[in-house]
C-alpha cells in the first residue's frame, strides 16, 4: 500500500468515519543528535484512518481497496478500466445500460451481450471490489477529494465517477431521511468531479 507521511502536529477529521492515528519514527540514520535520537524536525509520522471494516487505511490513498485486492477477487492491483477512447465509450455504454444491484450490493449488467465482454468483467470487479458502497466510506472519499492537491489521476477520476453513478442509484432508490443522506453524498462527489475538471482545464494546474 502507498504510504503518506504526516507531521505529528497535523490533524483532521472525516465525517462518519472513526479515525485513529498511529505514529512511528522513520529513521534517517545520519541525522541523529548527540544523544543518538532523531531530532523532532527529522521525525515523520504516519496517519491512518480506521475504515468501516476495521482495517487501517492510508488517508492519502483515495481508493485503498485498489491497492489491497482480496484474494478471492479477480481485480488486479490498482486496476484502470479506460486506457483508450474505445474503452471510454464502452464505459458509457455500461453506465447507460440497465444495471442491477443485488441486496448484497453486487453490481451487474443486465444486457447479456454487454455483460459477456471482457471489459464488463473488469467493470464488475472495480464496481464490486474497489469503489466505496457505504455512506461513511463515501463521505471519507468526499473529504479526501476536497483536500486532494493537484489533478486526479485518471484511475481515481474514473473510480470517483463510478462511485457517483452508484450514489445516484442509491439516491433514486431510497426514501425519506435516507434519500437526503444519499443526495448529500451525491452532491459532494459531483462538486469534487466538477472542481477537478475545472482545474484540469487550467493551463497552470499541477498533476
Amino acid at each position: 500500500m502507498l504510504r503518506a507521511e504526516r507531521d505529528v502536529s497535523e490533524g483532521s477529521s472525516f465525517p462518519g468515519v472513526e479515525e485513529a492515528q498511529k505514529t512511528g519514527e522513520e529513521g534517517v540514520t545520519n541525522s541523529k543528535g548527540p544523544d543518538g535520537k532523531l531530532s523532532l524536525k527529522e521525525r515523520k509520522f504516519k496517519t491512518w484512518i480506521v475504515g468501516e471494516d476495521g482495517e487501517r487505511v492510508d488517508r492519502a490513498v483515495l481508493f485503498p481497496a485498489a491497492h489491497r485486492p482480496k484474494r478471492s477477487s479477480s481485480v488486479p492491483l490498482n486496476p484502470v478500466l479506460q486506457s483508450s477512447l474505445e474503452e471510454v465509450e464502452l464505459l458509457y455504454e455500461f453506465l447507460l445500460a440497465e444495471l442491477e444491484i443485488s441486496p448484497d450490493l453486487k453490481i451487474s449488467i443486465k444486457d447479456e451481450e454487454l455483460s459477456s465482454l471482457r471489459k464488463a468483467s473488469d467493470f464488475r470487479a472495480i464496481c464490486n471490489d474497489v469503489i466505496p458502497k457505504s455512506i461513511p466510506d463515501i463521505r471519507r472519499l468526499s473529504a479526501s477529494l476536497s483536500n486532494h492537491p493537484g489533478i486526479l489521476k485518471k484511475e481515481d477520476f474514473e473510480r470517483t465517477a463510478l462511485t457517483l453513478a452508484y450514489t445516484a442509484y442509491r439516491t433514486a432508490s431510497s426514501q425519506g431521511h435516507q434519500k437526503d443522506i444519499w443526495a448529500q453524498s451525491l452532491l459532494s462527489l459531483f462538486h469534487a468531479l466538477r472542481h477537478d475538471l475545472m482545474r484540469s482545464s487550467c493551463p497552470r494546474a499541477s498533476p
